[in-house]
């Protein structure tokens, strides 16, 4: 029986890997194993490690590793705890492959522990690009660290290979993501409201803010023009919290700060995949930098303003 650890670190990759895991956890001839840390130990972000044992998955480790500090250097020391950990584990459990997602900082360490005891990784989401963010040299930095690649688009593949990577362990295979739409229960707009304690609301739109880690000095006037924008289109908002890069807490302090000068704002920690879903079913449009914008959207025929 093979072990496969797959590691998450926070409540969007986890919504990815949720197709995958359902079938490896169903397969017998596979020994699954859950590793959660960064946001998902965090009560900031809302504890979302409870997401994965809500969904009947036991989480085998966890890891305290985030920083409360939004700055570079809490990021660069959490990284570090990150490379602590995973080498501790390794060191006594080495899992015959270890399953990674993305461009998060948090997910590198898992990487990099793994090259010192040669264990195979493997990748999903390699080969993209986003632009005016740290992410972008995170993802191509896993790709080059890991030994499978599952990339969502032929574009993604080309740059897989570009780097040099062996087209034999490079698969075009989409989204794991795009699974879930197909088998999420269906909320009508009126009970998803209800769940949500919205009263008297009809429409809405669906707006997130990351950091734009390369621009972080930028940070404030950035999420100022946001939320303005938002309040000045005078409609109903659903906004989620911002991911733990540089620069967070900012964005969340004005976030709860301009969302005092109307009634019309709903801030939200975490929906779940599930209501996720159905709040991109019912909006009226998304507004931010989600890549969920680029990805999903399209399946629920969501106009995106990306920002």
């Amino acid at each position: 029986m093979r072990t496969i650890l797959v590691v998450t670190v926070a409540r969007s990759d986890f919504g990815i890997y949720l197709p995958t895991l359902k079938r490896l956890k169903e397969d017998k001839d596979i020994n699954l194993e859950i590793a959660a840390t960064g946001m998902h130990l965090s009560p900031v972000y809302g504890n979302t490690y409870n997401l994965i044992e809500n969904q009947g998955f036991e989480i085998k480790y966890k890891f305290e590793t985030l920083l409360s500090s939004d700055t570079p250097v809490g990021i660069g020391k959490t990284i570090g705890l990150g490379v602590l950990s995973f080498t501790d584990l390794f060191n006594y459990k080495r899992p015959d492959i270890i399953l990674i997602l993305g461009d998060r900082f948090d997910m590198m360490p898992v990487a990099l522990s793994a090259l010192a005891f040669k264990i195979p990784v493997a990748h999903i989401h390699g080969g993209e690009k986003t632009v005016g963010a740290i992410d972008d040299s995170i993802r191509h930095t896993l790709t080059k660290l890991s030994h499978i690649h599952f990339a969502t688009t032929k574009k993604h593949v080309d740059r897989i290979l570009q780097l040099g990577e062996n087209p034999k362990n490079v698969f075009h295979c989409g989204s794991p993501s795009i699974e879930n739409i197909l088998t999420i229960k269906k909320k009508t707009k009126q009970d998803f409201f209800d769940i949500l304690k919205l009263t008297n609301w009809n429409n809405f739109i669906l707006c997130t803010f990351h950091p734009v880690t390369l621009q972080f000095e930028q940070t404030k006037i950035q999420i100022h023009n946001f939320m303005e924008g938002i309040i000045k289109s005078k409609q109903y908002a659903i906004i989620t919290m911002p991911n733990a890069d540089t620069g967070n807490n900012e964005i969340i302090s004005i976030i709860k700060q301009k969302a005092k000068e109307t009634n019309k704002i709903s801030l939200i920690d975490n929906l779940g995949t599930e209501l996720y879903f159905n709040a991109m079913l019912h909006a009226d449009c998304m507004v931010g930098n989600s890549s969920s914008g680029i990805i999903e959207a399209p399946f629920f025929s969501l106009p995106v303003v990306n920002v």
